[in-house]
């Protein structure tokens, strides 16, 4: 897979789908987070984007509850497709905008 660094990508968008399947570097500040048995929802907020992402608990080099909101971060994965099952929460363009 080829690794991208979304910091390097288009200014006004990130478009995931056209990403889905590749490794992607993230870096900024932990928001927020939500642990549960399996791994945590981390809300990663960087200079421009605001942006959810999922860590799986036996993926990660250091414990779940040893992070904070505020933490530094840089998180490496692998963008895939959310399985939504509300349908209005999904974006009317399918992209994300740049948080202003």
């Amino acid at each position: 897979m080829e690794e991208i660094n979304i910091e390097t990508m288009c200014a006004q968008t990130i478009d995931f789908a056209a990403n889905e399947g590749k490794d992607v570097v993230l870096k900024g500040m932990v928001q927020n987070l939500r642990i549960l048995s399996w791994g945590a929802f981390c809300i990663l907020r960087t200079s421009e984007y605001t942006i959810q992402t999922i860590i799986d608990a036996k993926l990660t080099n250091i414990p779940l509850d040893s992070l904070a909101v505020e933490s530094a971060v840089v998180l490496t994965g692998t963008v895939k497709k959310a399985n939504i099952k509300d349908k209005a929460l999904y974006p009317a363009t399918g992209r994300f905008r740049r948080r202003r």
